[in-house]
């Protein structure tokens, strides 16, 4: 090749990712003597439909002197691993739905809040493989109001974030 040959190498596809969701709360207040509660209850769900289509990738080179384009995909693509064109797979739909307790506690100047959430993950979107997840996830705060204006506090929380695809839960 020339050395004034320009190579790109690219795939191209179609994505297509839509997501419902639902969640419902109960909220209530009530007072303990002179502890003052705000409580909420709540499941939430949220399923997904990731699918990809028409995937294709290619190898092509320009000659920069010339603007001659040259299709390589057939002769270089077994260089990259083989390249497929078209594929057509789909991402998966995974889901996740979880219960919600929590109490926000007001005493004079303090203020805790303590909460749990019980939450279930099926998914694993790329590989469509169905892997569940099922955790308890507490969270602890505790706030105290120095003036109006300026408040010190603390708090502890474990969370999730879902698996994206490149690792199965198992750690593999």
């Amino acid at each position: 090749m020339p050395a004034s040959t320009l190579i790109s190498i690219g795939a191209l596809s179609g994505l297509k990712y839509a997501t419902s969701s639902t969640k419902v709360e109960l909220k209530t207040e009530l007072e303990t003597g002179p502890l003052r509660h705000n409580v909420v209850f709540a499941y939430d769900r949220s399923q997904s439909s990731i699918r990809a289509s028409n995937q294709s990738t290619f190898v092509n080179s320009v000659d920069t002197g010339t603007g001659a384009f040259t299709d390589l995909t057939s002769v270089w693509g077994p260089i990259f691993g083989g390249i497929p064109s078209p594929v057509r797979f789909n991402g998966g739909d995974p889901r996740e739905q979880g219960l919600l307790a929590m109490d926000q506690i007001t005493w004079d100047q303090w203020i805790a809040l303590v909460g749990w959430r019980y939450m279930r993950y099926d998914g694993h979107p790329w590989s469509g493989n169905v892997e569940q997840f099922k955790r308890s996830l507490p969270s602890l705060g505790l706030l105290y109001q120095i003036s109006p204006r300026l408040s010190v506090y603390a708090n502890a929380a474990k969370g999730f974030t879902p698996n994206a695809g490149n690792f199965s839960f198992s750690g593999a």
